[in-house]
């Protein structure tokens, strides 16, 4: 840490601060150009668990071509999500909810009160698949069609909530 430390303090005298700005800036535009690609392949991840569930549950079927899925990985906070999953959308049989959580009480817990509302997919921990498929992410939402996915959002922030609504009221 002290040779790291002593390199930024000879840079620091050699350049002026300006310079050491834009360095400073183009360090951070690298970082996010990384975290981005990162991001990009966790999303490639989760397609490929989607699509092998989906293969190889052979009890699934899409009736629907224009079926929409909300991936809800219950570590995360989804009570806004279930409220506007009880209140404002009608129930739906285009509307999958795809429930990844450690229990199954956990599950039930989520799912009180909006259980006969939408189709659920459970995640295989608890479910009787051959092995755990979902891997933690972000709450999603994507569309299933020709045997790939397609990820419209996800839905971390408020303001993508607002889009969750929109979007699954469309698929009705």
């Amino acid at each position: 840490m002290k040779i790291i430390l002593s390199m930024y303090y000879l840079i620091l005298k050699r350049i002026d601060f300006f310079n050491f700005l834009a360095l400073a800036f183009s360090i951070a535009i690298i970082g996010l150009v990384i975290s981005c690609n990162n991001s990009n392949s966790k999303f490639n991840e989760f397609q490929n668990d989607v699509e092998i569930l989906f293969k190889e549950d052979l009890s699934f079927s899409l009736t629907n071509k224009n079926a929409v899925f909300v991936y809800l990985p219950l570590d995360s906070c989804l009570e806004g999500t279930k409220r506007i999953l009880m209140d404002d959308i009608p129930g739906s049989r285009n509307i999958n909810l795809i429930i990844a959580s450690n229990t199954l009480k956990e599950a039930d817990f989520f799912l009180e009160g909006i259980e006969n509302k939408f189709n659920v997919i459970y995640d295989v921990g608890f479910r009787g698949y051959k092995k755990q498929v979902f891997k933690g992410s972000n709450p999603m939402v994507f569309e299933f069609n020709n045997g790939k996915i397609s990820l419209m959002f996800d839905f971390n922030s408020s303001k993508n909530k607002e889009l969750l609504k929109r979007k699954l009221l469309e698929s009705i």
